[in-house]
């Protein structure tokens, strides 16, 4: 199966563990899933994950968030 993830499925799989959301973010880092994603959506998940409200609510440091968007950029395919 290959998705894109809209950007507030990243953000709901980093806010709760319980959901479709974490399970999607789950299986495309099982490799399960093939995620697509453009450097201008990399960006937005970023810029989004990274505010200060997402942070506090997912219990996330930035440096966490971005390990995590580091594990999804090694296993994303990349698209125009």
């Amino acid at each position: 199966m290959r998705l894109v993830l809209d950007t507030d499925v990243l953000v709901a799989a980093l806010r709760s563990d319980r959901g479709a959301s974490r399970q999607l973010l789950i299986g495309a880092l099982d490799r399960e899933i093939e995620l697509l994603v453009s450097v201008p959506l990399m960006l937005e998940y970023e810029a989004v994950l990274t505010r200060s409200e997402h942070l506090e609510a997912s219990g996330l440091t930035a440096a966490q968030v971005n390990e995590v968007l580091d594990a999804l950029a090694r296993i994303l395919t990349p698209c125009i």
